[in-house]
């Protein structure tokens, strides 16, 4: 562990959303280093002014906001293979001991050394880097195809280092293509937007970003002989050190990774001289068009019919009209819709309510640059009033927070033996509990909209208002569901070695209200939140594997059933 903890680290332990391994280490170094005490205490008192504010100001019911966290299963299935050559050695040799028998067992154990020798000693045909790149490409064309009414989205861990100063950073970015359209989404997230201009200057295809057409354009950038050389653990590196005149670019090295199983690229290495990019596939999944975000499927395919009803086309020739009070239901819609548009409705602390005529968006705990975005979508709308400073009240109490103490469980072998290190633990733990992050901002914010409009509540609405009501519940809808594909892509893994069927079941067309299968996800989505944290983290209640699986496998099944009962994009 590094001599100080750093404030990421301290955060997750207070949240109680490290594995119990870490949780422990953590623990014993916060106790014998005063830095990391102190910090924690000031994130302490941090959090209780932050509680002791939204607990008097605004609704009690918001989820956390989505944060992005690296995957496993790349690694996983890396350890695995990486462990097949010493199974296969540990089985020979078991076999040679059932099989010979004394006095024959050591002359025969000579000529089975002599022959492991000569097979080692044999000459290895050399890897051609040329025949990857042709492999790769071919791959591509196989898992990469498409039908009109589908799209592929890709989601990579990208990393940056300094080379100066060796400080991190990194994010997950998001990035979807259709036919030849293509669409990043950076997210709010520096390394995403620096990585995206990286490829604009270069002159590099905004297609997927590990993809041959990418890898492809790079190389050519390099302009060098690349070198393909096996690593320890079965898979492909092909390095190329970039020539005087990509140096001149900026560019220093390209290097990548390929799986020679089914080549497909699982990670590349961009090394600028100001800093090194590492980018690392987290998932790749190919999704009906209706499960598209609206704002995404509007780039990828700009004459869907479902995007159409949402376009509401301003009269040439204006008509003055008596000023009237405003329609605050279809306005608040309005706002609503305006918060959607930038994401602000999952996880946000924005508070919408009506007041003297007016909806009035509070939103004053928000950062800087957030404060700046909502200004832009929503400063100039009508009887619409932005709250961006704090209410002036009394200065509420120091409250002081004390953490209860989690006792250090002894973990389940079964699970040790499934993680293989700590490491791979936590990070395991990290992918799952990003997915049930956005999972859950989804279904609180369709659930908040359901609470705001039930069933007969939408009739209030002007046709315009209710096509954005039904645009917003469509897109946390598409969300929700591609969330669970990234939960269940994760957690298969962990149901099948501990003997339970992961396959989904097949849903039946639902018959009951948008509004009610919103609530009956989110109640359905907090209990296996429930399941996930007293198995996965440092919970103070922690679950046995065959107590807390067979309840994970059946609420995931039943918040998938539920899910796709909800409106898609073209219904």
């Amino acid at each position: 562990m590094p001599d100080h903890l750093t404030r990421e680290r301290l955060l997750r332990y207070l949240d109680g959303e490290l594995s119990r391994s870490a949780m422990a280490e953590t623990s014993e170094h916060v106790q014998s280093c005063w830095s990391c005490r102190v910090e924690l205490e000031r994130l302490e008192e941090d959090i209780a002014t932050i509680l002791d504010a939204h607990n008097k100001v605004f609704v009690p019911s918001l989820p956390e906001p989505p944060r992005p966290w690296c995957r496993i299963e790349t690694r996983i299935q890396a350890r695995e293979r990486s462990s097949e050559g010493s199974n296969v050695w540990r089985q020979i040799a078991t076999m040679a001991a059932a099989v010979l028998k004394p006095p024959v067992a050591s002359a025969s154990a000579a000529l089975i050394v002599l022959l492991i020798l000569s097979l080692i000693s044999l000459p290895v045909r050399p890897l051609s880097a040329q025949e990857v790149l042709h492999q790769m490409e071919l791959s591509d064309a196989r898992r990469l195809v498409t039908t009109p009414r589908e799209a592929i989205r890709q989601r990579v861990r990208v990393r940056k280092v300094e080379r100066r100063s060796l400080s991190t950073e990194s994010g997950t970015l998001e990035s979807w293509k259709a036919g030849n359209a293509n669409f990043w989404n950076p997210g709010r997230e520096g390394v995403n937007s620096e990585l995206l201009e990286r490829y604009k200057a270069n002159g590099i295809p905004m297609s997927l970003p590990l993809s041959s057409m990418a890898i492809e354009c790079w190389t050519r950038l390099a302009g060098s002989t690349p070198v393909a050389s096996r690593e320890y653990d079965g898979a492909v590196k092909v390095l190329l050190v970039s020539s005087a005149s990509a140096r001149a670019r900026g560019l220093d090295e390209v290097s990548f990774r390929v799986q020679p199983q089914d080549w497909r690229v699982d990670e590349l290495q961009l090394g600028f001289s100001d800093a090194v990019f590492e980018i690392t596939e987290e998932s790749l999944a190919i999704v009906e068009k209706t499960q598209v975000p609206r704002n995404v499927l509007a780039v990828l395919d700009p004459a869907d019919p479902s995007l159409r009803a949402a376009v509401v086309s301003p009269s040439p020739h204006p008509v003055p009209r008596l000023a009237v009070a405003p329609n605050l239901e279809d306005l608040e819609i309005s706002v609503r819709y305006a918060l959607h548009s930038i994401g602000a409705d999952m996880g946000e602390v924005v508070e919408v309510t009506h007041a003297e005529g007016q909806v009035v968006v509070n939103a004053w705990p928000l950062s800087p640059d957030r404060k700046s975005e909502l200004a832009e979508v929503l400063g100039g709308k009508p009887s619409v009033r932005l709250e961006l400073q704090p209410p002036e009240e009394p200065a509420l109490p120091k409250v002081t927070v004390v953490l209860p103490t989690v006792p250090p469980q002894a973990p389940d072998q079964r699970l040790t033996k499934f993680f293989g290190s700590p490491e791979a633990e936590e990070n395991y733990v990290s992918g799952i509990l990003q997915s049930r992050r956005e999972l859950l901002a989804h279904l609180y914010a369709l659930r908040a909209l359901a609470l705001r409009w039930p069933s007969d509540g939408e009739s209030h609405l002007s046709p315009a208002a209710r096509d954005q009501l039904s645009s917003m519940v469509k897109d946390h809808a598409a969300g929700a569901r591609l969330a669970l594909v990234d939960l269940r892509a994760a957690l298969t893994p962990l149901l099948e070695y501990f003997g339970y069927s992961a396959s989904p079941v097949e849903s039946q067309r639902e018959t009951a209200s948008w509004q009610d299968a919103a609530t009956a996800a989110l109640e359905t989505g907090r209990v296996m939140e429930r399941a996930l944290l007293s198995l996965l983290t440092a919970s103070d209640q922690p679950a046995h594997p065959d107590e807390a699986l067979p309840s994970l496998q059946r609420q995931l099944q039943e918040l998938e059933r539920i899910v796709k009962g909800l409106p898609a994009s073209g219904t």
